[in-house]
């Protein structure tokens, strides 16, 4: 059995808890990923017998805390450059430290996120045989009826169907297809299928579940997919390589190609998508709605320059070239030598430039507009250019 091997932070809380006599466990996609042979990324720690009101001052010895959100019993724990996610057991929104990792586990929602660790103990805890469904590459539910208290795991099914290409049993399917969607948190959906995008090898998989669960029609119906569709999804993947605010606007431009401009506003107003850590993440999804066709077909060079005017020429080509491979990457190859691959041409002179050669109200801004078509169409280059021209016309 593999070991898990935490950071030192992980083990030396661990000990403070055991001191007065509570338990730290590793759970969730930590122990998970470790089973898969996989690093984990993101260290989530539930702490047992101690109330939240004790186990703060404990953290605090340990590293900078917040607390998260409304939930109470919840904090983020940062050292080092590393973030830890350390909780106690909660049951309806209400701690409960002292039910036990068993029970703990039983509200879990899938059997392979039912599996926990004791970093002194160095033991597996899997009561629900998560490890089998792990082998099996099998989704398969904990508990069905913890399961069905939140709506937002039938999506969450989808997007572990798509990350680890495993199967959901037919149990878990007929489950989902029966819980209702009644109060389920939009922004909560966009947050799985933000994770479905971004860490699927082929989203297909997840996306293709979500409507054999009746998803689409019972949570996002004005979103519809197709085969053609998908396989333009998992084509995106390849271009997957920015930020995340980046492959986010590259998915979903891709994902909405097919729809209508006003559907596409009313999807991305329904699951609240406006930015990313500070990316205007629904700008570059219009964007790659209203541009990706331009790239199809071979751009001459003031095509090029004409669209960098409006938006990351780089991006868009990506998105053209999933949706249908053609000449987008040839004319990013161009955009690149031109040096507006991800800008516009630079400015050459400024309204206040053109004071000086006589320029004035309405006349100077007709004036930079013709400069600007001018550079668009390559004939002004330099600022230089612009002062010869502007300098041979005042002297007419």
């Amino acid at each position: 059995m593999q070991k898990i091997t935490p950071p030192s932070i992980v083990i030396s809380l661990a000990q403070a808890c055991q001191k007065d006599g509570a338990r730290l466990f590793l759970v969730g996609g930590s122990v998970r990923d470790a089973l898969l042979g996989v690093k984990p990324k993101d260290w989530d720690l539930e702490v047992h017998g101690f109330t939240p009101q004790k186990l703060e001052p404990v953290l605090r010895k340990f590293a900078h805390i917040k607390k998260v959100g409304k939930s109470f019993g919840v904090w983020k724990l940062n050292s080092k450059s590393v973030e830890f996610d350390i909780s106690v057991p909660v049951i309806q929104n209400q701690p409960a430290p002292f039910i036990g990792i068993t029970e703990a586990l039983r509200r879990r929602d899938l059997r392979i996120n039912a599996i926990a660790y004791d970093p002194l103990l160095q033991q597996y805890i899997d009561p629900f045989n998560g490890q089998q469904d792990i082998e099996a590459k099998r989704l398969h539910y904990t508990d069905a009826k913890a399961f069905a208290e939140d709506p937002l795991r039938a999506f969450r099914v989808a997007q572990f169907a798509a990350r680890l290409q495993f199967s959901p049993s037919q149990e878990l399917i007929s489950l989902c297809k029966n819980t209702s969607m009644n109060g389920i948190a939009v922004e909560r959906i966009s947050i799985e299928l933000e994770k479905l995008f971004l860490r699927s090898k082929k989203p297909s998989i997840g996306l293709r579940l979500l409507d054999k669960l009746d998803l689409y029609s019972r949570s996002i119906p004005m979103w519809t997919y197709n085969e053609k569709l998908l396989h333009c999804i998992d084509r995106a993947v390849a271009f997957r390589t920015r930020s995340a605010g980046w492959n986010l606007a590259l998915m979903w431009s891709v994902a909405t190609h097919h729809l209508s401009h006003d559907k596409l506003l009313s999807l991305l107003d329904y699951l609240q998508i406006y930015t990313i850590l500070g990316y205007k993440l629904r700008k570059s999804i219009v964007d790659g709605h209203q541009f990706w066709a331009q790239l199809q077909s071979r751009c001459s060079d003031t095509q090029l320059r004409t669209l960098a005017e409006s938006t990351a020429i780089d991006q868009i080509a990506m998105i053209s070239q999933s949706i249908s491979p053609s000449d987008a990457l040839q004319n990013l190859s161009r955009a690149a030598e031109l040096g507006i691959e991800n800008k516009s041409l630079p400015i050459l002179i400024q309204g206040r430039d053109l004071v000086a050669y006589g320029y004035k109200g309405l006349a100077i801004g007709k004036k930079l507009k013709e400069i600007r078509t001018a550079q668009l169409e390559g004939t002004l280059q330099t600022r230089e250019q612009v002062l010869k021209l502007l300098s041979n016309e005042q002297q007419k």
